[in-house]
Parts: structure tokens; C-alpha cells; sequence
């Protein structure tokens, strides 16, 4: 198990980002929108994550959600990344936090399994396997 968040679990591209916007799938629990979209290619799982100023008007409030979000991610990304290797696809994901500040990293972590896990169930039904 690989529990690191590197630079090639980042996306960095603006094409990448637009195209997620254009022709993507979502996914929304609890104040997490998912915008996804897979390509056929190497195996890959990208992320980028966002908070909203409108939303979070602090900075300090934006920063450490954003952190909490990668933590989550980093150390619950392994059965997402198991779907995207038996598939070969590249999973390009765009996450959006909506909700109010949390400060707690274990409410946070179960939102991001949950949403990692309806992702995953949305991955099987695109792919039709069970």
C-alpha cells in the first residue's frame, strides 16, 4: 500500500481541469461535489481540491480544509486506485467542498469515504462489473 500524495497524483494541466468541466461526471455527498472523468490510458488517479471563497470567506478556514481533504484522501485513495488498475483508465477527479467549516478530521474522513465509495460504485456501474 502506497499512502504518498505526490506531484503525479496532482493535476496540474488547465486542459485537464477544463475538460473535467465540460465532460464530467458528479458525485455529491454532504456538501463534496466529485467532478470525474476517465480516459482509457495508463493507470492513473489524479485529484485536485478546492474551496470556494464565497463559501469560506477565511483563508486559514480554506487552507485547512484543503488539508484535511489531501489527508483523507491520501490515506483512503488505495480501493479507488485497485478499481483504476483492473480497468487501466485514468481517473482524472475535481473535488469541490461546499459545506460549512469543519475543523474535526474525522467527520471530514468519513465524508471523503463515503464519497470515495459512491465514486467507486459509480465506476462499476459506468464499466457495468459488480
Amino acid at each position: 500500500m502506497d499512502y504518498s500524495f505526490g506531484k503525479n497524483h496532482r493535476i496540474k494541466s488547465r486542459t485537464t481541469i477544463k475538460s473535467l468541466f465540460k465532460n464530467s461526471n458528479l458525485t455529491k455527498v454532504d456538501g463534496i461535489k466529485l467532478h470525474w472523468n476517465t480516459s482509457p490510458s495508463e493507470p492513473c488517479l489524479e485529484f485536485v481540491v478546492s474551496v470556494p471563497k464565497r463559501n469560506i470567506p477565511s483563508a486559514v478556514q480554506r487552507n485547512k480544509i484543503k488539508r484535511l481533504i489531501r489527508e483523507a484522501i491520501r490515506l483512503n485513495k488505495n480501493t479507488l486506485e485497485k478499481h483504476v488498475e483492473l480497468k487501466s483508465l485514468r481517473l482524472s477527479i475535481f473535488i469541490i467542498y461546499t459545506g460549512n467549516p469543519i475543523k474535526n478530521y474525522q467527520k471530514m474522513e468519513d465524508k471523503i469515504i463515503v464519497a470515495l465509495q459512491r465514486l467507486t460504485v459509480s465506476l462499476d456501474l459506468k464499466y457495468n462489473e459488480k
